[in-house]
Formats: C-alpha cells, structure tokens, sequence
C-alpha cells in the first residue's frame, strides 16, 4: 500500500492481446500471499492488461506494455471514502437493528481507464473503459462489502466512495437501492411487509 506495507488477498485480473471487446478480462487464479507476493507467468497467459484490486483499495490498472518484464510492484491506495448513517422502520422510524447495507456499485477512475465494480447477488463485472480497448466484462464470485445495523439502526462502512450505489435491506421490510451522497451519510427509512 501507499505506506510500503504488504496487501494479502490482492485478486488479479487480465485482458489478453487482441481479444474480443466483450468478456475479454479473466481472472488469474490465486492472490497475494501475507507478505503481498504472487506470481503468474504474463508472457504464456497474453496478458497485456493487469487490475489488481482488493477489499478497501481502489482498483488498480498496468499496461504491461510499459512495464519492464520481472518483478512488478503494484501499490494499491486505500479507497477513500466512509459510508455512514441509520436504518429505520416503518412510519414511526423506529431503529432497525440487524438490517444489511451491501455496496452493490462503485466506479473508480484511473489515469489507464476507469474500473466499475457491479455486485449483482455474490458476483462482480469488472468494466475497465478508456485507456483499454473496448469494454471487458468478467463475472468473478466476491462478496460485496457490506455490514449490519447496530441496536441503534447506525452503521459504518469504510472505503465507499460518493456516486457508489448500496442496498439496504432486513428481514420482513422492503429494500431500497440508494446511490451515496457526497456528504457519505444517509438515513433510509425501510417500509414493513405488508403495510406500515
């Protein structure tokens, strides 16, 4: 990271030369290790384009086509941002405790091209755009950011950035998709099923 310490569990991601637009990202299996290391051979995979992304950081694009062939560091930046605010039910706005706020969008722009991050249930579209040849889409399982309510109906989530997109829901309410604030603080009101 930007402070020299090693970020485990970094997820990779490439774009071959020449491939098709559409579903031309792949994963590269395995992540770094606790130390940050990982290894892959780019030469025998084809692979021209590289996002490196993990939990809490902002996605990160290299044209290894600039990049000298060997070691390669990567230093990933702390996505900046911080989520924060409370849930309540029905019409009497009681606090809702034990409702789940799950990021379901973000898009983080790169001086390579913008990544968006889309959650659909468990799975994640990596849509790299400008500085990479068309558009690449790649459903890869990894479990949106997420957390619950307190007692109290608040909740925090670090590393969400304005203009991301979550959704809020709980057992025996509604659920409502709400796009982040620039100010990072929200108030959703969750109707009951079945009225209220």
């Amino acid at each position: 990271d930007a402070f020299g310490r090693p970020v485990p569990g970094v997820r990779f991601f490439s774009r071959p030369d020449g491939s098709a637009a559409e579903g031309s990202l792949q994963a590269i299996s395995g992540t770094t290790d606790e130390l940050g290391r990982s290894a892959f051979d780019s030469g025998e995979a084809g692979v021209r384009m590289l996002v490196a992304w993990a939990p809490g950081h902002v996605p990160t694009i290299v044209d290894l086509s600039k990049t000298p062939a060997g070691r390669l560091d990567i230093t990933l930046a702390a996505a900046e941002g911080k989520l924060q605010g409370r849930v309540l039910s029905g019409k009497a706005a009681v606090p809702l405790a034990g409702a789940r706020v799950t990021v379901s969008r973000m898009v983080f722009a790169g001086t390579e091209g913008d990544v968006e991050l889309v959650f659909p249930g468990q799975g994640a579209w990596w849509v790299p755009t400008e500085g990479i040849r068309g558009n690449g889409l790649l459903s890869e399982k990894e479990a949106p950011p997420s957390a619950l309510t307190a007692e109290d109906g608040t909740f925090t989530l670090a590393g969400v950035p304005p203009g991301a997109s979550v959704e809020v829901s709980c057992d025996g309410h509604g659920s409502q998709e709400i796009l982040v604030p620039d100010s990072g603080t929200l108030e959703v009101r969750l109707g009951k099923l079945g009225g209220e």
